[in-house]
């Protein structure tokens, strides 16, 4: 009996999943750089345990800000930051990391010549009804799913972000 309820909700979870997988690719698209432009919230982050390290690029509270002439700033923290916290912090920044789009969906992002980021991005056209991912938040329509690769195009992270009105209270 064990043996069969095993069996069954690895069914489920297979089925839940394929499920999941269905509404990604109705409910998203390859992202484009207009899609980017603006500043956005992480909102979910998984980490494949082989990478993550106590460094703030894995940071629990991260803050994107994509601008049109194509550099990105970032703040990371390990506590959550007020909006006027955020604004500051950004126009304080010095404009130093370069974006850019390689392929359909495919960013980088290059901090130095040995410092860069390959990225898969979509972004959600509709609202989802089930989470991608157990314990994730469901996206909503405009969310961005941020895919980071390794060398290998192996995937070792994923967040979610989600566009931030900075001059909202």
């Amino acid at each position: 009996m064990k043996k069969f309820l095993l069996i069954f909700s690895c069914f489920l979870l297979a089925c839940n999943v394929s499920l999941a997988e269905n509404e990604l690719a109705e409910k998203s698209r390859k992202a484009k750089q207009s899609d980017l432009i603006g500043t956005w919230k992480m909102i979910y982050q998984t980490v494949s345990p082989l990478f993550r390290d106590k460094s703030l690029f894995f940071a629990n509270h991260q803050i994107f800000e994509f601008s049109e002439d194509g550099y990105v700033k970032n703040i990371a923290s390990n506590k959550k930051l007020e909006r006027k916290e955020i604004s500051s912090l950004l126009q304080r920044m010095p404009k130093s990391t370069v974006y850019g789009f390689v392929d359909g969906g495919l960013l980088i992002i290059k901090r130095s010549k040995k410092d860069l980021d390959n990225i898969v991005i979509s972004i959600a056209v509709d609202d989802f009804k089930k989470s991608l991912r157990f314990m994730a938040p469901l996206l909503r329509k405009g969310d961005m799913i941020v895919c980071y690769l390794d060398r290998k195009k192996n995937l070792y992270m994923q967040r979610y972000l989600r566009r931030l009105n900075r001059s909202s209270n």
